[in-house]
């Protein structure tokens, strides 16, 4: 570790040190106040803006007496720019040499309402970088008049909405969408994109937010989420909106779909709900689904796992995972609002989800055993399901004074679902005999509950300039599964030709049980200027029980217990966190690093044998981040984190869960924890003044003593598999991502390339092989849009995957895919809209597959809005148009390939009448 400290943080520092000596010895320095109360402003924004490109050399905030003060600047020609809440911008033109001391003293802010009377007015930039935030003026880019942000969104530079209506920022995806820096019903960028209107937006920023406790205490933490805010303009933060919508297509397909919201100021409430029957198997759900917001988080992650334990502890289980196209209503209501003076929050949601669906798939998969022996499997599959599931939340967040902070968060939800399951599968070896064959019926009902309380406490100490924050989580959880299955298994001895039938009549009924109860306590101290260390220390105890029993069927009932397929056990963990950090800040360069360790156990009890095993272990989780800030519009970074990675109960322990006579799944007790190295290195370019944006980011991880199977097949496929440790291979990965927009022209362009590489060890009938497999990713496009009338986008992209094997009879496996999409949209005479796009998708032949697979599907509609502020519209859309949709998927490695089909919607068309409305309160 400290070869890698002195490869890699040195040079950066060194580098810091020189860029500090080039300075001159120059200062500036001032006081911002109120002219009309000759108040002192805190928190005032100080900018300082190199003049020779317009980009910012850098930010600061004035003090609690208004004061700031600047030395080492660079010479040359700056503005500085001084902001401040419902103050207008002071702007002043500074020349900088060697020798200057400026001292501006008091320097007078005039309101936004005085300005006003005196008719002073300063116009804005269509794009600027506002230190690391990406800011676009949203009247620089026109849209047709009832334009939802979508459409705004569309013509920004370097912004992109994907089909699927995924938001990109120069290729890195936005995943939350803030409306004046506040959620807007929720973060998820689908919301608002769709329910709020362009013409309200004045400006849209970009930029990664740092995660809630890092903003409390000051010390990085390494979590980021790329964010976008809305900032509405003056009149437009309070009103009301809503949607209602019936589409159907006369042959089965409909959509209908109703919301209804209304916000004052930071007050939000609505009501929506959601039914359909198409290819979208939850539509609105992954939108609607984080309103509210998101779930509780594990506060620490004891890396013991059991098939008990439960990783999403804010949702219940009553998804559609099956095949086919399902039914769904999905529903909701939101409350939540901001009182005394923004200090106080509350905020409240229910969410509702029901599913009905069937549907088909199947998969050929082929597996390379020895050099002289392979199995080629069969498998089809036919689903038919049902679901619900109803999720609550509610959060308080109060400020009891200026220096603290309490936030207490519940959830809770209930959930079920039944699925009925037909499968046939065969299996065939080298010689093209068959060896096995299955059919099973299988009926499964489950029933879930969970419940989730979070309590936290931040306390700033202001004369130790420090900060102690506190947290509690506890969760609870039950669920109770049956599974019903039926099944007649056939094998074959093609070298003698005898067959052995067996029939299985079984049930399988599992609960689980879980409680657990965890506090953390972190200290932050900023010790000097510049350097903030941080110390935590947590608890968790987690009570646990599973009770799963397998029984034999006989004339419809089952009381017959198969021991070997039944385990039943109590469990009691106890995990302790000890951790420490610093974090360093020097003029554009920082730097965080720490280690966090966990001292974990359990006792788990065999109920059925009365015996004990217990078992103590250590986790160690080190990490390292580091940001430089080349110049105001570029900088680099790098990171490491590393963690141990210990084995899962079920591992140790298997529960022998499935009654299927070809798999056998042994445990390991004398498994080893795994440690995984992890890193990375980024460069961001933001050339906001061109229009070019720049993203290049190398990664790299590799594993000690992974946990894999090692698998032994019979001459009929049967499958034993046992859990042992091996060495893991790295793995590799960097892309490279550039867009660029010309403006005047109406064009626009983005190239991406990535590359990967990784690799594993196989174990197979007691022979070890490695297997690698790498590829390579290009891909880009180009748009052209003429004014709001008229848009064009053609992107294409080419995939080559190579696989080898250690095995010397394995062959080489060279892929080679490529697609390509042209879409385009605009407005024809009579004031309608149309938009049509069209995808080629290409898997030629190869070494692995004789036959090539060729997709194109073509999409088009057509839409007309009506009313004064063209509220309703009329739309028909059509899908697959040449009716060559398929759910065909290949995957390949340097030892097998498989294949994956099932049912998808053809052709069909969409009639959908839609009234968009809004107004203001």
């Amino acid at each position: 570790m400290q070869t890698s400290f002195a490869k890699t943080v040195l040079p950066l520092l060194i580098m810091c040190l020189l860029s500090i000596t080039a300075f001159s010895q120059n200062s500036l320095k001032g006081k911002v106040v109120d002219s009309s109360e000759n108040k002192k402003l805190q928190h005032a924004i100080v900018a300082l803006i190199d003049l020779s490109d317009t980009t910012l050399y850098r930010s600061w905030r004035t003090d609690a007496q208004g004061n700031f003060s600047l030395t080492e600047i660079p010479k040359g020609h700056y503005q500085l720019m001084i902001s401040y809440p419902k103050m207008a911008d002071f702007l002043q033109t500074i020349p900088v040499d060697a020798n200057t001391h400026l001292d501006l003293g008091n320097i007078n802010m005039l309101s936004e309402a005085k300005l006003m009377e005196e008719v002073i007015v300063t116009a804005g930039k269509a794009i600027r970088m506002k230190g690391d935030t990406l800011e676009y003026t949203a009247d620089s880019f026109a849209v047709r008049q009832g334009a939802n942000v979508e459409a705004l969104l569309k013509r920004l530079p370097g912004i992109q909405v994907t089909r699927n209506g995924q938001l990109l920022s120069n290729g890195q995806e936005i995943r939350k969408m803030l409306v004046d820096g506040e959620e807007f019903f929720t973060d998820d960028p689908r919301f608002a994109m769709q329910y709020l209107k362009a013409h309200a937006v004045d400006k849209v920023q970009v930029y990664d937010r740092k995660s809630d406790e890092s903003m409390l205490t000051g010390f990085d933490d390494g979590q980021k989420t790329k964010t976008m805010n809305l900032k509405l303009k003056d009149g437009y933060n309070k009103g009301y909106f809503g949607r209602l919508a019936t589409g159907a297509s006369g042959e089965g397909q409909y959509r209908y779909e109703g919301m209804i919201g209304a916000f004052q100021k930071r007050k939000r409430m609505g009501v929506y709900g959601i039914a359909a029957k198409t290819m979208d198997r939850f539509p609105g759900f992954g939108m609607t689904s984080r309103i509210g917001g998101g779930g509780i988080m594990t506060i620490i992650d004891d890396g013991i796992m059991g098939s008990f334990s439960s990783a999403d502890h804010d949702r219940v289980d009553g998804g559609y995972g099956g095949a086919g196209i399902p039914s769904t209503v999905n529903g909701g209501a939101h409350f939540s609002d901001k009182f005394s003076k923004g200090k106080n929050a509350v905020t409240s949601s229910y969410n509702y989800s029901n599913y009905r669906g069937n549907g088909w798939s199947g998969s050929t998969s082929y597996t390379k055993l020895t050099d002289s022996t392979s199995i080629l499997d069969d498998q089809h599959f036919a689903d038919n399901g049902n679901g619900t599931s109803h999720m609550v939340n509610a959060s308080v967040q109060f400020n009891p004074d200026s220096a603290s902070q309490i936030n207490i968060r519940l959830d809770g939800g209930i959930g079920n679902n039944e699925t009925l399951r037909e499968t046939n599968s065969s299996s065939v070896n080298q010689h093209g005999m068959q060896v096995n064959s299955s059919d099973m019926d299988e009926r499964a009902r489950s029933e879930e509950k969970k419940f989730n309380t979070s309590i936290s406490y931040f306390r700033k100490l202001k004369k130790i300039k420090s900060s102690l924050s506190f947290q509690f989580d506890q969760l609870y959880g039950n669920s109770e599964k049956d599974n019903n299955l039926l099944s007649v298994n056939k094998f074959y001895n093609p070298g003698v030709g005898s067959e052995e039938t067996q029939t299985l009549d079984r049930l399988q009924a599992k609960k689980d049980n879980y409680q657990s109860y965890g506090g953390r306590l972190k200290f932050t101290s900023r010790l000097i200027k510049g350097v903030v260390t941080q110390l935590e220390y947590g608890m968790k105890s987690r009570m646990a029980s599973s009770r799963f029993n397998t029984l034999n069927g006989s004339a419809g009932k089952y009381e017959d217990k198969v021991d070997s397929l039944s385990n039943n056990y109590d469990l009691t963990t106890l995990t302790q966190i000890i951790g420490g950090g610093i974090q360093l800040d020097k003029k554009g360069f920082s730097l965080v690093m720490g280690a966090n360790t966990y001292l974990s156990g359990y006792r788990q009890t065999d109920v059925d044998n009365n015996k004990t095993r217990s078992r103590n272990f250590t986790n160690l989780a080190p990490y390292l981040r580091s940001e430089y800030r080349l110049t105001n519009s570029s900088s680099v970074s790098l990171g490491y984190n590393g963690k141990t990675i210990q084995p899962t109960l079920d591992q140790i322990q298997p529960l022998q869960r499935s009654s299927n006579l070809l798999f056998i799944q042994e445990g390991n007790p004398d498994l080893a924890p795994g440690f995984t190295h992890a890193g990375g290195f980024h460069y961001n370019l933001s050339l906001a003044k061109k229009n070019l944006f720049i993203t290049i980011g190398p990664a790299f991880s590799i594993s000690t003593r992974t946990i894999t199977n090692s698998t032994v097949y019979d001459a009929q496929n049967r499958r034993v598999s046992k859990y042992v440790n091996v060495d893991g291979l790295p793995s590799y990965s960097g892309n490279i991502n550039i867009t660029k927009t010309w403006r005047k022209s109406g064009w626009n362009t983005g190239g991406r390339v990535s590359y990967s590489k990784s690799g594993f060890y196989l174990l197979q009938n007691n022979q070890q092989y490695r297997s690698n497999s790498s590829s390579w990713n290009f891909s880009g496009d180009l748009g052209y849009r003429l004014n709001e009338d008229l848009s064009f986008r053609l992107s294409s992209g080419v995939n080559l995957n190579n696989g080898t094997s250690t095995l010397s009879s394995a062959a080489v496996t060279r892929t080679l895919t490529h697609f390509h999409n042209v879409s385009m949209d605009g407005v024809l005479p009579g004031d309608i809209e149309f938009r049509t796009d069209f995808s080629a998708n290409f898997n030629p032949s190869n070494n692995s597959f004789a036959k090539s697979i060729d997709v194109f599907t073509w999409n088009a509609g057509f839409s007309r809005k009506f009313l004064k502020n063209k509220e309703l519209m009329v739309s028909l859309q059509a899908y697959d148009l040449l009716n060559n949709n398929t759910g065909y998927k290949r995957t390949v490695d340097g030892l097998n390939w498989s294949e994956q089909n099932g049912f998808v919607l053809k052709r069909y068309f969409m009639l959908t009448v839609s009234w968009d409305f809004a107004g203001s309160l």
